[in-house]
């Protein structure tokens, strides 16, 4: 709900959306045109490989994590003076019509990077751009959308400080790390501190007696809406590839509507 879009009345100046056909029925006072624009909140299920490789190759860096994917569909609907209703989904706009789409960030506000990539199918291949903010308001980025389908705001993996344990049982080599001044106590030899123990990040996370139930977490991160992006950042890996993080919040349910009626006048 909390989703604005603005310029929406420059689709009755695209001829291929907003047809004659469509005028006549609207001026000789036959029927209704209107134009929905809807906001949902993806689950990382619908999203395929090919769409998750076209949206790394658009975004600025291969290490970015995913806040959220939002589906914005646009459908033309048409009614007539019978009530009979044609709903068609409109994926393309063209003669300079677009829509100016903000989305508050909510949680994701403030994570470095912040950036939203548009993954569009084509035919039968997908294609994906990075759209630059187009507000000042570090609280939402507003996008301009000539094409509905997927869009995904991602941002980058925010590096947490060593501590002095981490460093003493081997997790983080400090002659490595640019960000840790340390010196070797030349009284302490480092083989009597030396441990067989796996370090945290290595660990089998099911043979951890603290590892926190799933439902647990759904619980505590509740079904969000767009107006309030979740995101944990806290989701670690030992893997080097890039993530794409779901958060609880990301049911598949209806996050905001904006609608557009065009109507003959009484």
């Amino acid at each position: 709900p909390d989703i604005t879009a603005d310029n929406l009345n420059s689709i009755f100046n695209d001829s291929t959306n907003y047809t004659e056909a469509d005028k006549a029925l609207v001026e000789d006072g036959k029927g209704t045109v209107e134009f929905r624009l809807y906001a949902t909140l993806m689950r990382v299920s619908a999203v395929t490989s090919e769409e998750l490789a076209v949206m790394y190759s658009a975004a600025s860096s291969k290490d970015k994590l995913v806040g959220a994917f939002i589906d914005l569909s646009l459908y033309k609907i048409i009614t007539d003076e019978d009530g009979n209703v044609s709903r068609t989904q409109v994926h393309d706009l063209g003669g300079g019509a677009y829509a100016s789409v903000t989305i508050p960030l909510g949680d994701l506000a403030g994570k470095p990077g912040l950036e939203v990539v548009r993954i569009h199918k084509n035919g039968d291949h997908f294609t994906g751009a990075y759209l630059v903010d187009q507000d000042n308001n570090p609280s939402t980025y507003t996008v301009i959308a000539s094409q509905f389908s997927t869009y995904a705001v991602l941002y980058d993996p925010e590096k947490e400080p060593a501590t002095t344990e981490e460093i003493k049982d081997g997790t983080l080599d400090p002659s490595k790390d640019g960000n840790i001044n340390t010196t070797e106590d030349p009284g302490i030899d480092p083989d009597e501190n030396k441990t067989t123990e796996e370090p945290d990040d290595k660990k089998d996370p099911d043979k951890d007696n603290n590892k926190k139930d799933d439902k647990d977490d759904n619980k505590s991160n509740g079904g969000s809406s767009v107006g309030s992006l979740t995101s944990s950042g806290s989701a670690k890996t030992g893997d080097a590839s890039p993530i794409v993080l779901l958060f609880g919040m990301m049911f598949a349910s209806l996050a905001g509507i904006v609608v557009l009626r065009r109507k003959a006048k009484e």
